[in-house]
């Protein structure tokens, strides 16, 4: 979280989005109510949004906003920032409704008083202490996964070409970047449409003891212990504040690996939390023929189950979260017979590997290729990707279907064409003409519909046909797989 005002992968996205919205004379993220490069950093640097430290787009010369960080800024979410929370903001503003929610929806209250999710918190010598309040002025705001929902849903402008300024598909004067708390709160975990016997908190899941321990498995013992005996005292509950996540820095960021133990029995290393968290999210399983005659063409069913989060799978920025099926289909010799969703080791010489290294984390799957066979480019100054089908591409949306190719469940942005009117270009059949792009200053609609919803379990059909003379068994192994790439040109 300290690092959210620094992460060169963050910047990197950001001084993208802020070029292009000046270059196109100020729409995308820098439009409307948005002026300056600061929509994206008023949730991972709020403290030098809210001193206004940041320079406009023009003035800032081309340079990344984290340049002109304070050393307070520099510290991303920190401390100070979660703890000097005193409860929503539910004025209206872009991208909020009124409900405290998305878009740093929150109060800040920067001085000497902490807020905390205790009704009656303890006196101590370094700090006053308060009650952080919610929406209805009950207890428990920063308990809440409201408190976690000013940030963690992300609603960004609307295609500024479109006469009426809303999203065509869902109606809403934004588009939704980011629906992380909206996921959860209409989901199984949530409030509204419960189903696990309780609400189970954003808290829960990311400031307890942590998998494989159940969701809300807290610590007991000592929070704080000061010089004098007497600021010693118990809790019953006592979080963690790992924050564990999937997100881990590319850089060699200090005590990130660590396979040591705390107090409480948790791992310290974000690697290896985030590799427990990963395992404990999905389950899979396979459907298929006991028997086939050669030749044929084998049904296999994939199922998908996301079976341990409180939100969808992939969430977050789950449009650059991917999330798919690797199915490989072998002869009695260990012999493909059909594979997709596989990684190939290849040599990138842009890049110092003129040989292939055995590293696949370098590689791009194979949906979706470039005009010449390799990894698609997207264009510094357009954002526009140059990229063709590739091998493995999906045709399950075809007409007739074809059930092969890549099953990946990240999401995607969407661009509608706009006419001379600014009305959404339709076909023939009255549906909206659509296509993917690759970044979000270019989409005019998020798709959010590819992720798997908690506790639902996904089928993903594929026909293998089986070549004639082939010998049994055939084995079959799928397994999901994750990676957070960001194409950056």
């Amino acid at each position: 979280m300290a690092y959210s005002a620094l992460s060169p992968t963050f910047s990197a996205l950001e001084a993208l989005g802020s070029a292009f919205s000046v270059s196109h004379g100020g729409s995308g993220f820098a439009a409307g109510d948005h002026p300056t490069a600061l929509f994206c950093q008023s949730c991972h640097n709020p403290a030098d949004t809210l001193l206004g430290s940041f320079p406009t787009l023009s003035d800032s010369n081309g340079h990344a906003m984290r340049d002109f960080a304070t050393k307070a800024g520099r510290g991303g979410i920190s401390c100070d920032i979660c703890h000097q929370i005193s409860g929503p903001d539910t004025s209206l503003g872009f991208g909020r409704l009124g409900d405290g929610i998305a878009n740093t929806a929150f109060v800040l209250e920067p001085g000497d008083t902490k807020f905390g999710p205790l009704e009656n918190p303890e006196p101590n010598p370094t700090h006053g202490s308060a009650h952080g309040q919610d929406i209805n002025m009950q207890d428990g705001y920063l308990r809440s996964g409201e408190f976690c929902g000013t940030c963690h849903d992300v609603r960004t402008p609307p295609d500024a070409n479109l006469a009426d300024g809303v999203d065509p598909v869902t109606n809403e004067p934004f588009q939704r970047l980011e629906n992380l708390f909206t996921e959860w709160k209409n989901g199984p975990y949530g409030p509204l449409n419960n189903t696990v016997g309780g609400v189970v908190t954003c808290q829960d899941c990311h400031m307890d003891l942590g998998p494989p321990e159940p969701a809300g498995s807290y610590a007991e013992g000592e929070t704080t212990v000061y010089p004098r005996p007497r600021y010693v005292f118990e809790r019953e509950e006592v979080s963690t504040h790992y924050f564990t996540g999937i997100d881990i820095a590319l850089i060699d960021f200090p005590g990130q690996d660590d396979e040591e133990r705390d107090e409480n029995g948790n791992l310290i290393g974000q690697v290896q939390r985030r590799q427990i968290l990963m395992e404990s999210a999905a389950e899979i399983a396979v459907s298929a023929p006991e028997a086939a005659d050669s030749g044929a063409t084998i049904p296999i069913t994939v199922h998908v189950t996301n079976s341990g989060t409180g939100h969808n799978l992939p969430s977050g920025f789950s449009q650059e979260r991917q999330i798919w099926v690797e199915l490989i289909v072998s002869d009695n010799n260990g012999q493909p017979v059909y594979e997709s969703g596989t990684l190939v080791d290849t040599a990138h010489p842009e890049t110092g590997e003129m040989e292939p290294d055995g590293n696949l984390d370098d590689e791009d799957l194979r949906n979706l290729v470039g005009p010449n066979g390799g990894s698609g480019v997207i264009d510094p100054l357009t954002l526009e990707a140059d990229v063709i089908h590739g091998p493995d591409y999906n045709r399950r949306h075809e007409d007739p279907p074809v059930y092969q190719g890549l099953a990946n469940f990240g999401n995607e942005f969407i661009r509608i064409p706009v006419d001379g009117n600014g009305e959404p270009m339709r076909d023939d059949q009255g549906r909206f003409i659509e296509e993917e792009v690759f970044m979000p200053f270019l989409s005019t609609h998020t798709d959010n519909s590819f992720s798997i919803p908690a506790l639902t379990t996904v089928d993903v059909r594929y026909d293998v046909d089986v070549p004639t003379g082939i010998e049994g068994p055939l084995q079959i192994s799928p397994f999901t797989s994750q990676s957070l790439p960001t194409a950056f040109p």
